[in-house]
This record gives C-alpha cells, sequence and structure tokens, in this order.
C-alpha cells in the first residue's frame, strides 16, 4: 500500500503497470476529484473496519493519501523519500515488480 502520493506519482505508477486494472477508475475518479478543486482524497478500503476513522484521525493511516502536488501535504506528513519513489527506482531494478509496503 502507498501510503501517500501526488498525481504525478499515481501517472508514474500507472505507467508502470503497477496499478489494477479495477483501480484506474477510482484513480480517475481521484484526479477528476483534485482537478475540480477538491484538496485532498483517502482511498480506504471498504472492508477494514474503521479504516475512514484509523486514515483520517491517526498518523499512520488506513489508506491512501492523495494530493494534486506533493507541496500541498504538511511536513509533518511527508517521509523522503516517498514510497511512490521507492517502488519506482526499486522497479528500474525488478522489472516494476516491487510493491513491498511500508509504514507512513
Amino acid at each position: 500500500m502507498v501510503s501517500y502520493t501526488d498525481v504525478r506519482g499515481l501517472n508514474a505508477l500507472t505507467e508502470r503497470g503497477l496499478v489494477d486494472a479495477g483501480m484506474l477508475p477510482k484513480l480517475n475518479a481521484v484526479k477528476e476529484a483534485l482537478y475540480g478543486g477538491v484538496k485532498r482524497v483517502h482511498l480506504v478500503s471498504a472492508h477494514a473496519r474503521d479504516a475512514l476513522l484509523a486514515e483520517i484521525f491517526t498518523n499512520e493511516g488506513a489508506g491512501t493519501l492523495i494530493v494534486a502536488d506533493m507541496k500541498e501535504l504538511m511536513p509533518a506528513e511527508v517521509v523522503l523519500p516517498t514510497h511512490v519513489e521507492r517502488i519506482l527506482s526499486a522497479g528500474a531494478h525488478d522489472g516494476g515488480r516491487s510493491t513491498a509496503a511500508e509504514p507512513r
């Protein structure tokens, strides 16, 4: 799971084939919302109990926070390099198959 990213990160993951086909419509809706003025979007599992509460009210979260641009994140929300950057750089070495999750 990716803890946070921006539209550029979503596009990079999609271009590398690291996004399941079932997620593409959701990610298109996320981008449309962000381009339409929504400041941040949280993707959480519908199957995980209290996932929305954990995502919004804890530092660890339970889903993925997506913003239009990484500059919009508060300093406490940012861990560098981002998980997306780690996936993409690992993908350069393993053909793009790396999807190991790290905590926020």
